[in-house]
């Protein structure tokens, strides 16, 4: 038989999948991960999001989550207690890249890093005192 030959997968929590809504990338890991999330994906020279990382969150936490984007991975520092046991799901916002924000000042800086291909973040403020970002 044709299926003789298969072997069972063991999904660890490096086996990701992505979905993307609106500008929100989000991350499901398939396994549990202990101590980091890493999604190697992210990494600063990856060819897919070239966009500084403004936001990483675990869905079923409350907050912000730390993290590092370094040339291996975004590294998402977890909570001690996960909200769930099998696998989760983190929320990775991004920043907008110059002259993407509805209120753009021009004096504001915007200013590139060559290395990191990264941007400031430094707000942008509107007319009527709303800030952009």
């Amino acid at each position: 038989m044709a299926h003789d030959n298969w072997t069972p997968f063991n999904p660890t929590a490096k086996d990701i999948r992505f979905m993307k809504v609106m500008e929100a990338l989000y991350a499901l890991t398939l396994g549990e991960p202990y101590g980091t999330g890493e999604i190697r994906s992210l990494a600063l020279d990856n060819p897919h999001e070239r966009r500084r990382v403004r936001q990483a969150r675990l869905l079923g936490h409350p907050g912000s989550m730390r993290f590092l984007r370094s040339d291996q991975a975004l590294v998402i520092q977890l909570p001690e207690k996960l909200p769930t046991r099998h696998s989760s799901v983190f929320k990775v916002d991004f920043a907008s890249w110059p002259g993407s924000a509805s209120c753009l000042d021009a004096s504001a800086p915007i200013t590139r890093i060559s290395r990191r291909r990264d941007y400031t973040d430094e707000p942008r403020y509107c007319p009527g005192g709303r800030a952009s970002r």
